[in-house]
This record gives structure tokens, sequence and C-alpha cells, in this order.
């Protein structure tokens, strides 16, 4: 199974992002819970459905933007040559 979920969310202010928001806080209030058989990790699953609710939207899918504690074993992190 691939555990692969959102890290950043950018969103404009209008309508679309605003009817998402609300859709998403919902699900949140009620429905967050980490239930790895049933592929839900707190919010993240909610956002599959996110490019349902907006007109324009654009997924970056370089691993480098999601980088965190459960991926980390998956993910090659090294310093550049400035150090960073």
């Amino acid at each position: 199974m691939n555990h692969e979920i959102f890290g950043v969310l950018a969103l404009r202010d209008d309508e679309e992002a605003r009817h998402l928001l609300e859709w998403w806080s919902a699900r949140c209030l009620t429905q967050c819970r980490v239930d790895i058989a049933r592929h839900l990790f707190t919010d993240q699953r909610w956002m599959d459905l996110a490019p349902s609710f907006v007109s324009r939207c654009h997924i970056l899918r370089h691993p480098g933007y999601n980088v965190a504690y459960w991926n980390l074993a998956h993910r090659r992190v090294q310093r550049d040559a400035e150090g960073l």
C-alpha cells in the first residue's frame, strides 16, 4: 500500500477554496482518525478529493516537498554544496 499524502496546501482566497476548506474542516471534526486498515490517516485521505472541489488544481509530486517522520525512511535527504 502506498501512503503518499499531501504535505503543503496553497489556496486562492475564493469561493471554491472556502467551500473546500469548510468541507474538509467538517470531516476533520468528525472523521479525523488513524485507521491504516481503512486507508485513513488523520485528515490526509480526505484531501484526495480536493481536486473535485476546485476547477484549477496542480499537484506537486516531487518527493522533496513532503518529507516527514512517517516517510523519512523512503526519502533520500542530503546536503548540497552550500551545506543546505
